[in-house]
């Protein structure tokens, strides 16, 4: 299971800054973590709507299976049970990847 970091610049004053704010972002990174972190400099509206990504200051995760289906969601601060809740459907997810790896 990997673990992707996306960055959502939406603004039009992020899109003129972008080479700066790559600059910083990539100094900043953890380098092992740089093929995993992404920048996104566009306006997603409409995809942000479908996904109930109301908020546009908010963290919010995702678990999203080889298909493209999201398994699990959260958004903002996790609770003890979020974090419980994302565990086990992290697990349950990585069986179902090495049980279609043995088949």
């Amino acid at each position: 299971i990997n673990f992707y970091e996306i960055s959502l610049n939406e603004s039009w004053v992020a899109g003129m800054l972008k080479s700066i704010t790559n600059y910083n972002l990539k100094r900043t990174v953890d380098p092992s973590k740089h093929d995993f972190f992404c920048n996104v400099y566009a306006n997603i509206k409409s995809q942000r709507e479908r996904l109930d990504m109301i908020n546009n200051l908010t963290l919010y995760g995702f678990l999203v299976d080889k298909r493209g289906s999201i398994r699990w969601r959260s958004s903002g601060s996790p609770g003890e049970n979020e974090i419980d809740l994302l565990d086990k459907f992290a697990k349950l997810l990585a069986e179902e990847v090495d049980n279609d790896y043995k088949k």
